[in-house]
This record gives C-alpha cells, structure tokens and sequence, in this order.
C-alpha cells in the first residue's frame, strides 16, 4: 500500500481547522460565538472591542459568572462544555452554544487569549492559545467578575482564508448586523460596540420606556418604529411578539427580517414563507417586507441542532408554526392593531390532531384543498374555471367572472355551503382555534355543545348565560367570525343536521379576500374543491352572452 493511502488519525490540529472552517468563516462568525457564550453567562453586559473590522482585534468583555481556573483549559478543548450532560439533553437545548467547539476552532485559526473570574475569586485567571504552543497553564492576571477574550490576526496561519475577507468596513457591517439581531432577542443585555477606538453601536438595556423607545429606534430606525405594527399572541406553549411594518414601508432589499426562535436569531423557510403569504397582495413585485418577531415554544419542538452554524432550525410540527405566524401577520395587518388572543383553555398547537389546523388561513383551506386533490386527482376532469377568469366579487355573494366571451355570475353561497357541508359529512373535523375568541350573551344546553364538538365547532361557558367561541371547523375560513358563531348557536337544536347547519353558517357569514389576486386563488381553490365531489362553479351560475347583454343595453 502506497503511504499516501495509508489510515490514519487526524492531528488536532488539523481537526481543529477543519471545524474552523465550519465554524469561523468571518470576523462576524467570531463575535457571534463570543456574543452567546456571554448571553448564555448570563452577562447583563458586553462590551466588544474592534480593530480593522475584526480582522487585526477582536476583544468580547462581559460581567457574566466567569470560568473557574481549572476549567480555562478545557473550554479551548474540543468538544468540552457546560451547557450538556447527557445525550438527553440535546433534545431539550435552552442554550445558544452547545457544541464546544467554537473556542478550540477559533484558537486554531487565530491568536487567542481568556482572562476571566468568577464571584468566589479574589482575582482572574490568563490562559493564551497559540497555534504554535500547547502550553495553557492559566497565570493570575487582575480582572472584574465576568469573562475577557480577546482573538487576534484571524487567518494568520491560513493566508489563503484570509485573502478572502473583505474591507474592514464590511466585515464591520456584518457584526453591527448581529449585534442588532442579538440586541433584538436580548432588549435587557446591554450591547456596546467601539471600532477603531470610536463608538459604533450603543445598545442600552430595556428598563423604562424612554430606554425602550431609544432601543428599538436604534435597532430599526425610527420610521420601521412609527410604521409598524405590534404582535402579541400566546396560545398554550407558543408565543409570537414583535413587530411587523405596514405595506407602505416596503423595502428594496430584505435586510430588516429579524426571525427569532427561542431568543435565537435564525433563517427558516416555513415562518418566511407565512409572513410572505400575509403580505402577497399587498407589496409590489421586487419590494420586501421589514419585520421583527421572536417565536418562543417549547424547546422538545424544535431542533435547533440541524446547522453548524445554529443558523437554522427544525419544527417539530411546522405546518402548525407555519399557520399560525400566518395568521397573527395578516390579522395584524388587516386590523391594524395589536392582537392578543391569551387564552389558557387553546387546544395544544402541538396535538397531532389539530395540527391539520389552518389558522386563519384562506377559505376552505386552499392548501388543504391542494393536498386533498393530490389523493382524488386520478377519476377528476380538467376543471375549466381558472383563476385569472375571476373579475369581481360583488356584496360577498356573487362572482362575476369572464369565460368564452360571456359573463358568469355564480352564487358563492350555495357553492361553499356544497362543499363545506360534503367535506364535513365525510369526517373532516379538525378544529382551528380563533386568535381571538367570540363571546355572546346567549344560552346553549351541554347536548348541543357536544353534538357541535364534534365537528371543531368549540364552545366553552363563560357563565349562565354567556358563552365563547373558541375554535371553527377547519374546513371553514374567510368569514365573519362572529356572524357565523350566531347563525350557528341560533338555529342549533333537537335533530338539527349539524353538517348542513354549518355550511349554511359558513356561506352567509363568508367574507371575500380584499386583495384581487386572494380572491382569484381563494376561487381557484373553491373550483377545486367542487370537482373533488364532481361539481362544478357553472352549476350555480347564470351566464350571460354578449348578445343578452347587448338586449340589455339596447336603446328603445
């Protein structure tokens, strides 16, 4: 066997390149492991030193709890750290950093140093890692409670990694970035920034409301403040805060899209893709949304060890996350106002039964509609109704469409109450919970509540004679929420056909979309959905040639 085919250990050096490669792309990849470490001390605040954007100095000071002496060595070990026990613990991580890697692989790849101390020091302790040396005896060194690093000539040794960085005035930009998002999921850490001994970024703690305005005004700038709209939900184990801008504040590029999992900054398709789908109709082509929310659920729902980074996560049940930023984004762009919707008594966002749920989301579930069609596509005819053909939607009762040169006005009340009713008759009753709760000042008897149960229509008493409205069958969507709970608890009675109750509720309380091309999907979905059960949007229409409409318009 030739030497250069034989197996062999890797040295640790080379071990800790290579997950430098993963670990430390940039200056911002540095402070941004230096930065969680300090969150995760609990440090209350940091000061970060800069020299050439990072690429000369870098220096993280923060008064957390500190590293005890005989423990300095072993953070700059691979795969050593405080954050985990057991392998249990990788599925419930309350953590930012976990891996124990960061320290060693940035000390290959850099020249650098730890003082610290903790409260039961009398003073701190030095430890400096070379590459060229594998000596990191701690010495005494005079320091405050909390942890100094400091990280020097990055890529010294690897000239080819550093030829690829940028100006220092980039790589600057790139820290402020994430030093913005961290200041963004941490408004009680102090966060200050100095580059080239000169004040580049002062993040003051959250603690009254002048600081508050201050904060936020310098995280986003005062017009994204003055032009959003604030978010404040909770439903059992999931939280949703923050803030998202008006569609009159759209941006030419997508730099202020702050997504925040359990206090960590992330990119994830799902929540994008909901907030886009609340925005769709409203933000011209090439313009992009500016918002700022922080999701917090529990962490046995999401993985957030899928990236080497931590720049991604995994959702145990993403299509309920997805649904449900979905609908707090567009509820608070539709009303225009904070909504809060804390009620104790929601169904589990991560029940597998109601994880079908779409909150809030277009009529008759059109994604649902899509997933069901793709079970029924193969005894189904071509439907001929298409989106585009949709002109109006007149009083919420009549579409108006243009097919063949002639006119079709259809009566969508009998089409949704066809389709809800068959889909509700063929054992579709999911619940979706309402952000906000109905309450009215009537009387139900226990038999009706549960026979309405079973099809998601949920009801809770709120006393003797008032009740809430607290989740509709999933099958039902675009409506007044509160004219169809009325039609509903009014006419429920003794041998009542629950299913055909529901889808008369659903087509007189149904409400169109507001923008031209949600009514467009909104019917596309609906003509679907017809065909499923071999109907079809011309059975409940009236059409009107060109020549009718002439008569009708034809001078005496």
């Amino acid at each position: 066997m030739s030497h250069e085919h034989i197996i062999r250990p890797l040295s640790s050096d080379v071990i800790n390149q290579i997950a430098a490669g993963e670990v430390v792309e940039r200056p911002a990849s540095i402070v941004k492991e230096l930065i969680e470490n300090s969150l995760d001390a609990g440090a209350k605040r940091i000061f970060i030193e800069l020299d050439g954007g990072g690429i000369d100095r870098i220096q993280v000071r923060d008064n957390g709890c500190g590293i005890p002496p005989l423990q300095l060595q072993l953070a700059l070990s691979r795969h050593c750290t405080s954050k985990l026990v057991s392998a249990a613990d990788l599925q419930t991580i309350q953590s930012l950093g976990f891996r124990g890697e960061a320290l060693a692989s940035i000390g290959a790849v850099t020249e650098l140093s730890i003082t610290s101390r903790t409260a039961d020091d009398t003073h701190g302790w030095r430890v400096d890692s070379r590459s060229d040396s594998s000596d990191l005896r701690p010495v005494p060194q005079p320091h405050p409670v909390g942890t100094t690093i400091e990280v020097r000539a990055l890529f010294a040794n690897t000239p080819a990694r550093r030829r690829f960085l940028k100006q220092p005035r980039t790589e600057l930009l790139h820290i402020q970035q994430f030093l913005r998002r961290a200041g963004f999921c941490y408004p009680n850490v102090e966060i200050v920034l100095v580059h080239d001994a000169r004040p580049s970024l002062k993040l003051p703690p959250v603690d009254d409301s002048a600081a508050t305005q201050r904060r936020w005004r310098t995280l986003f700038g005062s017009e994204f403040v003055e032009s959003c709209v604030p978010i404040e939900v909770q439903l059992d184990g999931v939280a949703i805060g923050g803030w998202v801008g008006k569609p009159s504040y759209s941006r030419q590029n997508s730099d202020l899209q702050y997504i925040a999992i359990n206090r960590r900054v992330v990119r994830d398709r799902h929540i994008a893709h909901a907030i886009r789908m609340a925005y769709e109709s409203a933000i011209a082509d090439g313009r992009h949304a500016a918002y700022a929310l922080r999701i917090d659920l529990p962490s046995q729902d999401v993985d957030v060890n899928v990236h080497p980074g931590k720049a991604e996560v995994r959702f145990s049940d993403p299509r309920t996350i997805h649904d449900l930023v979905y609908a707090c984004v567009k509820h608070a762009l539709l009303g225009g106002a904070e909504t809060q919707g804390s009620v104790s008594s929601y169904p589990d966002p991560f029940d597998k039964q109601a994880s079908q749920a779409v909150i809030n989301a277009p009529l008759l579930g059109y994604q649902h509609a899509s997933r069901s069609l793709g079970r029924h596509s193969h005894h189904s005819i071509p439907p001929r109704a298409s989106a585009d053909e949709l002109l109006v939607i007149v009083e919420n009762r009549f579409a108006i469409t243009n097919r063949d040169a002639q006119l079709l006005v259809i009566d969508l009340h009998r089409a949704i109450e066809v389709v809800v009713r068959k889909r509700l008759s063929r054992g579709e009753s999911a619940a979706r919970p309402l952000i906000i709760p109905e309450a009215y000042k009537m009387r139900l008897r226990d038999a009706d509540i549960t026979n309405l149960g079973q099809y998601g229509f949920e009801v809770t008493r709120l006393g003797s004679d008032s009740i809430a409205l607290r989740a509709i069958p999933v099958v039902v969507g675009e409506i007044d929420a509160r004219e169809f709970g009325v039609a509903v608890i009014e006419n429920v009675a003794d041998g009542v056909d629950v299913p055909n109750l529901l889808a008369r509720a659903a087509s007189q309380a149904f409400r169109s979309p507001r923008a031209l091309v949600e009514c467009r999907r909104w019917y596309a979905a609906l003509a679907q959905l017809l065909q499923e059960f071999e109907h079809y949007l011309e059975d409940y229409g009236v059409a009107l040639s060109a020549a009718q409409l002439n008569d009708l318009f034809e001078r005496p």
